[in-house]
C-alpha cells in the first residue's frame, strides 16, 4: 500500500482553512478567508446566510473579531442556524486560531 505523501517545508496545507469575521455592513458579512497559510488570504463579503453556508462547505471554522461581535451577534439572532463563532483569547487580532 502508498503511503500518503509527506508534508513539503513551505507548502501550505490546503485542508487547513480559517475564516476571521472583521466587520458587517448590513446584512452582509465582511471576512477573511484564509487557507494554509495567513499568506494566502482573502477579504470577502457575503450575505449573512450565504456565509454560513460557505463556512460550511469549506469546513472553515469561525472567529469573530471584538470590534465586530456585537453586529455578528445581532445578524446571527436573526437566524438562529449556528453556533457563534468564539472570541479571539486576548482579544488578539493579528494572528487566527
Amino acid at each position: 500500500m502508498a503511503e500518503p505523501p509527506a508534508e513539503q517545508p513551505g507548502v501550505p496545507d490546503i485542508n487547513k482553512r480559517w475564516v476571521r469575521v472583521t466587520g458587517t455592513h448590513g446584512d452582509f458579512v465582511l471576512f477573511d478567508f484564509t487557507i494554509g497559510d495567513p499568506d494566502l488570504t482573502v477579504e470577502l463579503i457575503l450575505p449573512f446566510p450565504a456565509f454560513l453556508e460557505f463556512c460550511a462547505t469549506n469546513h472553515a471554522p469561525a472567529t469573530v473579531e471584538p470590534a465586530a461581535q456585537a453586529a455578528y451577534e445581532r445578524l446571527h439572532r436573526r437566524s438562529w442556524t449556528i453556533p457563534l463563532p468564539q472570541r479571539r483569547p486576548g482579544g488578539a487580532s493579528d494572528r487566527l486560531l
